[in-house]
């Protein structure tokens, strides 16, 4: 399993820690060797929003074949009120990433740290990347009008928009702004997919990290 460490802040949230982890699967009888994500690009303490985004490259494996059902490539996420907790968070997952139990920082993930799957509003389905080596770019939120939008591009052409899992009829946005409350509301401590470390967020900076695995 390996790892990149991204950072940069938005003008109301703060997308800092991008990893782009390796994972493998296996059956009782057959072992299965699931291409991990590779290639992806690091940034770190960006300034150019411009470069707002993450990218990776998909593993290929087009070729597994018998009774295994491939799915695809998953992101998941969690929104954090600090930085420091997001970085625990991150240090935290890397440290469970180990060539002898090759399952754990996966599970770690998503049991114990309760990251939760990255949506999609165009499509129910998930993961909603089943795209075999394919160029992946992934951004939350937008920059200027008509200059940079957000969304899921693979192999160039924009496919989705991304969106927050929580249920109910709000779109749930990542632009976390108080005037679009129906869109992009603010994270709230009660949310499934966010972490605070008080009741509140004073400075209004948020910090999402980003895990994505075969």
């Amino acid at each position: 399993m390996s790892g990149d460490f991204f950072s940069r802040k938005f003008f109301s949230v703060a997308v800092c820690f991008f990893l782009f982890p390796l994972f493998f699967s296996c059956g009782l009888e057959t072992l299965y060797y699931l291409e991990p994500p590779v290639a992806a690009v690091e940034r770190i303490n960006n300034s150019d929003r411009l470069l707002d985004e993450f990218n990776f490259t998909t593993g290929d494996n087009s070729n597994i074949v018998g009774d295994f059902d491939f799915q695809g490539t998953a992101v998941y996420y969690r929104i954090f009120s600090d930085e420091n907790s997001a970085k625990n968070s991150y240090i935290s997952i890397a440290g469970n990433n180990s060539s002898s139990d090759v399952s754990a920082a996966a599970n770690y993930i998503i049991n114990t740290k309760k990251y939760v799957p990255l949506l999609a509003e165009e499509t129910n389905d998930y993961p909603f990347i089943t795209d075999n080596f394919a160029d992946v770019a992934i951004r939350l939120n937008k920059y200027k009008a008509g200059l940079k939008t957000n969304g899921v591009w693979i192999k160039g052409s924009r496919r989705f928009t991304p969106k927050r899992n929580l249920s109910g009829s709000k779109k749930y946005g990542f632009e976390f702004n108080s005037r679009d409350s129906d869109r992009n509301p603010k994270p709230e401590s009660s949310d499934a997919d966010v972490t605070m470390s008080s009741s509140s967020n004073s400075d209004g900076l948020w910090y999402v990290d980003v895990w994505a695995f075969s």
